[in-house]
């Protein structure tokens, strides 16, 4: 006989001497009582090793779950309570890593403004803004990088961290797209030019990677997109070099639509 076997015996075995006793004072346990007195004991029993574990869930369908985002109601308005974190003084072209900050911190992580650019940033060997961070953050000579680079950044970290999270490269979804990730309380990575420069030099020779070019451009910046309004169309922007910053939606969506459409969410 087990362990297990022998101490479930004590105890049934104790429960029937109380009842014998009581029984022969003129006092028995009603039903209810008696179940109450034995789950109490069930409940103290050491717990068996090889118990049935049940299956865990199933891994989310992430195009179902995008589906769902993109097809719902769309409020005229919305803003999210995301944190602001400035890139200057420590990384004058640390934008990307910033602004994957301020996403991750909006997600509850509690994070310092170079942690991402000290232990999780990818950079590239190869000049690949797609593949990794080319130059370095923390000098005005550095460069940047575009999403498929950061969204491994942020896997990176997600994993280490153990969260189910996970960052995804929605580069192509248009502005319009984008709010309704933000009305179901998911703010986006967006791709701009510095100070909403209408100054976009794209060079030629690009990177591609599943089906989208990413050229690099002059005055390259990124920001989050926090909130926007369609009645006075303006969205909200958390930019790491101004800070909260409300801009045109349509001079916006100009300089989104000419670099290419380049976003970024952890879902």
């Amino acid at each position: 006989m087990t362990l297990y076997k022998r101490v479930i015996s004590f105890f049934l075995a104790v429960l029937l001497t109380i009842s014998m006793i009581f029984w022969s004072s003129g006092f028995i346990l009603s039903d209810e009582k008696s179940m109450e007195v034995y789950q109490d004991i069930r409940e103290s029993l050491p717990v068996k090793e090889d118990i049935d574990v049940p299956e865990p869930p199933l891994e989310r369908n992430l195009d179902e779950s995008m589906m769902i985002i993109e097809t719902g109601e769309l409020p005229d308005s919305w803003q999210l309570e995301v944190p602001i974190v400035y890139q200057e003084p420590e990384l004058p072209t640390g934008c990307e890593s910033v602004a994957l900050t301020m996403l991750l911190m909006y997600e509850g992580f509690e994070l310092g403004k170079t942690d991402i650019a000290d232990e999780y940033l990818i950079y590239s060997e190869t000049g690949d803004f797609a593949d990794g961070y080319v130059g370095n953050p923390y000098s005005y000579e550095g460069a940047g990088c575009f999403p498929p680079s950061l969204a491994r950044t942020a896997e990176r970290f997600l994993e280490e961290n153990d969260s189910e999270l996970h960052a995804e490269n929605i580069s192509g979804k248009s502005l319009g797209e984008l709010y309704y990730y933000l009305a179901n309380g998911i703010p986006a990575a967006v791709w701009c030019t510095m100070y909403m420069s209408y100054d976009i030099w794209l060079y030629e020779d690009g990177f591609e990677q599943d089906g989208i070019c990413y050229n690099w451009y002059e005055n390259e910046h990124c920001t989050v997109l926090t909130g926007y309004d369609l009645e006075n169309r303006t969205v909200t922007i958390h930019d790491p070099l101004e800070g909260i910053v409300v801009r045109d939606m349509d001079e916006f969506e100009y300089i989104y639509d000419a670099i290419g459409r380049f976003a970024l969410v952890i879902l």
